[in-house]
């Protein structure tokens, strides 16, 4: 029996610091209050219909990608005398850092997505896409 399993059995997670104005605030708890539901239900509604929106022009794969650019820039700063609090020797080491990441701190990422990443990043450090 998994813990993170709901009676349907699908994996729940926990969503939280939120922060918002207080008048936001009021105005979301009496609109929960009077139409007689909760805010979780409001609040999975709106991420329901973002995610119906944004999905067709964000897949995956092209998400995945988006992050990889996003390492190999940061990588591109640090080679070019970005200062960062941890001082690289190459990027197998920036790399570990990345790796050591993506899994554990905030935003979080599914594991395997995170390795997915990774092991591309790895891929293109072997065919010298990076100085070291």
């Amino acid at each position: 029996m998994s813990i993170l399993r709901d009676k349907r059995g699908k994996p729940k997670i926990k969503v939280v610091n939120l922060w918002m104005p207080i008048k936001q605030y009021y105005y979301f708890n009496l609109y929960a209050l009077a139409k007689g539901t909760t805010r979780a239900y409001i609040l999975r509604n709106i991420i329901g219909n973002w995610e119906r929106n944004v999905f067709p022009n964000n897949t995956e794969e092209m998400l995945i990608d988006a992050v990889i650019v996003r390492i190999e820039t940061q990588w591109d700063l640090i080679q070019r005398g970005a200062k960062t609090k941890a001082q690289y020797k190459s990027f197998d080491d920036f790399l570990n850092q990345i790796e050591d990441e993506l899994p554990r701190k905030e935003p979080k990422i599914d594991p395997v997505v995170a390795k997915v990443i990774i092991q591309r990043l790895h891929e293109k450090n072997k065919e010298g896409r990076y100085s070291h």
